[in-house]
């Protein structure tokens, strides 16, 4: 069974990368192998991170590890943060004797991988999200640094729409689905009609909420009368800007609240008839976790993007057994698009969804060749 130090964000940060770290180093670990994740303090982004009462729970074989000491004060504004996290790899891969380092993003902890590597000789594989990769890769950012990460890595974990891009750097690529949910997680218990649906909103609020196209969702909710029930879970930096639109929209009408722990999403989804999903404002679409856990669940998702089964299913997770499960009504009149939205709601059944374990395996198993090629 391999060691390993995973390089990443981590709950209570909040986010598709945090989410996938947890459940992936979970998975690993109940499969034997031993994964050390140093990951960022836990109060490097309060405003982004789950409220905590209590440590969230890990699998024994799962250590996390966070800088812990005080920076002094050197240069203005400048927190030092890949340099915490690469002092600590290097403390872990001393003290922990680890197989390889693997980081599940590129920018800081693709970078923290590289160094690590290049200093202790171990080989680091590297994951990527879509933001990254367009943001920093395709945008031409740091492109001699990038390309040193990229083509040093001994694997680079890709999917089908970024292989010919990782290909172009680095020829060792392992192509996958970017995230499958658990399916022993991840899997709807029956549940009854509601008398008021549930339709939802899960996500951050940055400043650019509107490139969610959250507005759009609020002004159909506008439209919607009084018998429904409206829940938006969110914390972020615009999170106030967003409050104010909707309260002009709909009052009171909105029950807000906070991000929930990894293991408290399932029932979160299971609490929700519809997930509202809108990608058609935001600069370029991304792969969400959200979709999957959503349709896992048995909860229903509502897309502007007429294109989002195919895109999944180019992406490697076929969702077309969940048809039933997804609107994808594209963009238009409001007035229009809430007709069509009650209609989907109210052909809405209690209908029992079950996790995709085929995918799921190969999810996981993915994983684990590119751990033992390592």
């Amino acid at each position: 069974m391999a060691r390993v130090v995973y390089i990443s964000k981590y709950p209570p940060l909040e986010g598709g990368i945090a989410s996938k770290t947890y459940w992936l180093a979970h998975a690993l670990a109940q499969r034997g192998h031993h994964v050390h994740v140093v990951t960022d303090r836990e109060e490097e982004d309060k405003v982004h991170s789950i409220p905590l009462t209590a440590p969230i729970p890990n699998h024994p074989n799962v250590t996390i590890h966070r800088p812990e000491e005080k920076v002094p004060w050197h240069i203005p504004y400048d927190e030092h943060r890949a340099l915490r996290l690469l002092n600590k790899t290097l403390e872990v891969v001393r003290r922990e004797r680890p197989d390889m380092i693997e980081a599940g993003y590129l920018v800081p902890y693709g970078l923290v991988a590289y160094l690590a590597g290049k200093i202790t000789g171990l080989p680091y594989i590297l994951q990527h999200g879509g933001s990254d990769v367009k943001k920093f890769v395709e945008g031409g950012i740091w492109p001699d640094l990038l390309n040193e990460i990229l083509s040093n890595a001994r694997c680079i974990m890709t999917d089908m729409e970024h292989r010919a891009e990782m290909n172009k750097y680095n020829a060792r690529t392992r192509v996958g689905v970017p995230y499958v949910p658990d399916p022993a997680a991840f899997s709807a218990v029956p549940r009854k009609r509601r008398e008021r649906p549930v339709l939802a909103l899960i996500g951050k609020a940055n400043y650019h909420w509107k490139h969610k196209g959250w507005h759009r969702v609020i002004d159909i909710w506008s439209r919607m009368g009084e018998g429904f029930d409206f829940v938006v879970v969110s914390q972020g930096i615009g999170l106030e800007g967003f409050q104010t639109y909707a309260r002009e929209r709909l009052g009171n009408r909105v029950s807000w609240r906070s991000f929930v722990r990894p293991g408290e999403m399932p029932s979160l989804l299971g609490s929700v008839d519809i997930l509202f999903h809108f990608e058609g404002d935001l600069p370029f679409p991304v792969f969400s976790n959200l979709i999957p856990e959503a349709l896992f669940c048995g909860t229903a998702v509502i897309s502007d993007r007429e294109d989002l089964s195919d895109r999944y299913k180019q992406w490697g997770l076929d969702l077309t057994s969940r048809n039933h499960l997804l609107a994808c009504i594209g963009e238009g009149d409001p007035d229009r698009l809430e007709q069509r939205i009650r209609e989907f709601v109210a052909a809405q059944g209690s209908v029992k969804e079950s996790g995709d374990h085929i995918h799921y395996q190969q999810y996981i198993q993915g994983h684990e060749e590119a751990l033992r090629e390592g």
